[in-house]
């Protein structure tokens, strides 16, 4: 099931478990720009953030982010807001979102001890554009919102 299709779904408030990389931070990104996201949705949206940027820091590492956060002594504050402030940067989801994403990885700032090794940890595939859950009833009655209205 696509990202958009998956997050237009009536009643969806929560990341699909088992997805790609990229569709749960399609996910993420889009609920950190959803006004009124609860505050359980926006702390799963930075856990995915984290998951997606510690995978390309730090590949290989095991025990998940509290591991790697101790090995490499890094509060919870700075890399929660590094995660916030990653998703925020990131552009609206479209059908070749996936370059873009990585491109964004690439360039943003490190976290100490990262040491990205090529291509791992790069999500990849494609994603349709995630609106928000509960916006509209039904996915096909999503419009992209013009301007001068």
């Amino acid at each position: 099931m696509t990202a958009y299709k998956y997050a237009t779904l009536p009643g969806i408030t929560r990341e699909k478990p088992n997805t790609r990389a990229i569709t749960s931070l399609a996910w993420a990104r889009t609920e950190t720009h959803t006004p009124g996201a609860s505050g359980d949705d926006l702390a799963r949206a930075r856990a995915v953030a984290v998951r997606v940027l510690f995978g390309y820091w730090y590949p290989g590492e095991t025990g998940g982010p509290d591991r790697i956060m101790a090995g490499h002594r890094l509060s919870a504050g700075q890399v929660n807001r590094t995660a916030v402030e990653f998703l925020h940067s990131l552009p609206e989801t479209h059908w070749e979102w996936g370059p873009q994403v990585w491109q964004a990885m690439k360039s943003w700032p490190r976290l100490p001890g990262a040491s990205p090794q090529g291509t791992k940890g790069q999500p990849t595939g494609k994603t349709h554009r995630v609106v928000p859950a509960g916006c509209h009833r039904y996915p096909h009655q999503y419009r992209p919102p013009t301007q001068g209205r």
